[in-house]
């Protein structure tokens, strides 16, 4: 057991295959749950299937937070008022959205987002080949030193 860890595509292996699950797991969470940090007027966030890095163009949070709110919860707080599309292609979008919330007034935000899946499906199918490959057998090393002839 201990040979089959000795080519380094293994061990590529098992590191892309843990970086799978921790994204699959993000992936299953944000169906729930909406995580958020928030710096300023920058903010990374979770939700429903994808990450999203938003920059708030109108309002300026001032301080520092993380929380975690259900995603039903946060849908029904935040009234959308327009979202223009300015790209969308195999789970990458970027779109400007103006809306409002109650307590902060009206504001509009640049959103980037990625989606889960085209990061952790080339990350499983990448595991897999380097875990289920077999390795290439080493050619023996040739010498290249010239023999002594006998000397009778």
């Amino acid at each position: 057991m201990g040979d089959y860890f000795k080519p380094w595509r293994r061990k590529i292996g098992v590191v892309t295959l843990v970086m799978a699950c921790v994204f699959t797991a993000a992936w299953v969470r944000s169906q729930t749950l909406r995580d958020r940090i928030s710096l300023g007027k920058h903010s990374v966030q979770s939700y429903s299937g994808g990450v999203a890095w938003m920059q708030y163009t109108r309002f300026i949070q001032a301080t520092l937070s993380i929380d975690t709110d259900l995603v039903e919860h946060y849908r029904n707080d935040e009234a959308k008022i327009d979202k223009q599309l300015r790209w969308w292609r195999c789970g990458f979008e970027n779109y400007e959205q103006e809306y409002h919330i109650a307590t902060m007034g009206t504001g509009v935000v640049l959103v980037w987002r990625v989606l889960y899946w085209p990061i952790v499906i080339p990350l499983t199918l990448l595991s897999a080949f380097l875990l289920l490959s077999k390795p290439r057998k080493s050619a023996p090393k040739k010498t290249t030193e010239a023999i002594p002839e006998k000397v009778e």
